[in-house]
């Protein structure tokens, strides 16, 4: 897809050497690349955000599934030592939206072919999610809801924790107090048919910020789209 530049921007690091960044807009996308000198010699770093539906308890357990099965599937299909990178998947949660980041360091590639690999990643594992068995699929939402269920369970039901839980909810103004309840109630009701059409609703409506940080040490400089 073309891409519409929207600025390019010049700044210096603290020893007054120069630094650039791009800004650019692809459809609902939006992609910030920088030169950074604090990473490694030939270290890219990408961090995608693919944001969703609205906060509420149905798609914050939804989400929670689908990042959980993600993960899962990166640990079986032992992406990381086969290819020797660092990838790692969590969900965000912030003010009325909810979704997740992907993000991948890598020394081989440049930041446009690792954003290009967690595309394909993630297409790759839609794909997956269709091709497997009603069984398959039902089987590891269970799992996925039994983990999460179990990650939820364990945090400490303290007076701090409650009160940093509260606080939370108000910044994020939500006031959804008794969230947490919710969502481990809706988990427990999740089905794989439900999880198969939360999965293509989002990735068909999300929008994805991307940032992608290099150091022009390596010789990957690249500002093209």
């Amino acid at each position: 897809r073309m891409a519409h530049k929207l600025d390019s921007m010049e700044g210096y690091d603290k020893k007054g050497e120069k630094n650039r960044t791009t800004l650019e807009i692809r459809g609902k996308n939006l992609v910030h690349r920088a030169d950074m000198l604090n990473l490694k010699k030939n270290d890219s770093l990408v961090m995608n955000y693919y944001q969703g539906r609205e906060v509420n308890p149905e798609n914050i357990a939804k989400l929670k599934i689908l990042v959980n099965i993600m993960n899962r599937m990166i640990l079986g299909l032992n992406i990381e030592k086969e290819l020797n990178i660092k990838i790692k998947v969590q969900e965000h949660i912030k003010g009325n939206t909810t979704g997740f980041i992907i993000s991948l360091q890598d020394k081989n590639f440049k930041h446009t072919g690792i954003d290009l690999f967690i595309e394909n990643f993630l297409e790759d594992f839609v794909r997956i999610m269709h091709r497997a068995s009603e069984e398959m699929i039902e089987s590891e939402v269970k799992e996925a809801s039994r983990q999460c269920t179990r990650v939820l369970e364990s945090q400490p039901n303290t007076f701090s924790n409650k009160v940093q839980e509260i606080f939370s909810h108000i910044e994020n103004e939500d006031y959804e107090f008794s969230m947490k309840q919710d969502v481990l109630s809706a988990m427990k009701n999740i089905s794989g048919k439900e999880y198969l059409a939360y999965v293509d609703d989002f990735f068909a409506n999300c929008g994805k910020l991307s940032l992608q940080g290099f150091s022009s040490k390596n010789g990957l400089l690249d500002f093209s789209s």
